[in-house]
């Protein structure tokens, strides 16, 4: 004698659920992930040796928007000291040769930035020292990348924390 199973399946659509707990638990994974990110690129700063005062660093901070974390720094500088300048810039497209720069002037831009010999640089800036002034020779600064490296080194621990978020999801 044979037994006859009766199987039903009931199919129930719970995408508009899932949609509303991803949308729930989407700021906190983003604000981990900026919190990360923003600690890594700090890190990196200092290894790079950019934590004489704090300022960079201490300006390194994330923000979320939508669906969408930011990691970057509102310091008037720091896109210098991300991409580098001169001959070191990221883009190739430094300004070849040296300049003479004291810290803290604010040099107005009218036409093109003197550009030097190493030699003549040099003797500007002694020149400056003369009168008082603490001037620097430069061809350009180092790129740090610390917000970059900091985002791209470290992708793996970031799907990771996306998902630890969506653990434990009931429908």
């Amino acid at each position: 004698m044979g037994h006859i199973i009766d199987i039903k399946f009931k199919l129930t659509d719970n995408s508009k659920k899932i949609e509303s707990i991803l949308e729930e638990r989407l700021p906190s994974i983003l604000t981990a992930i900026g919190l990360k990110a923003q600690e890594y690129a700090v890190k990196n700063l200092v290894h790079f040796g950019y934590s004489d005062t704090g300022k960079a660093k201490g300006s390194i901070t994330k923000t979320v928007s939508g669906g969408t974390v930011y990691v970057g720094s509102n310091l008037e500088y720091f896109p210098y000291l991300e991409l580098g300048t001169g001959i070191h810039a990221t883009d190739g497209n430094g300004r070849r040769g040296y300049w003479v720069y004291v810290p803290g002037q604010k040099y107005e831009r009218k036409g093109k930035k003197k550009i030097y010999t190493l030699q003549e640089a040099i003797a500007i800036a002694n020149m400056l020292r003369k009168q008082g002034l603490d001037a620097h020779v430069t061809n350009g600064i180092r790129p740090s990348h610390s917000i970059r490296n900091a985002i791209s080194e470290h992708m793996d621990e970031y799907k990771q924390i996306v998902v630890d978020g969506l653990k434990n999801i009931k429908v």
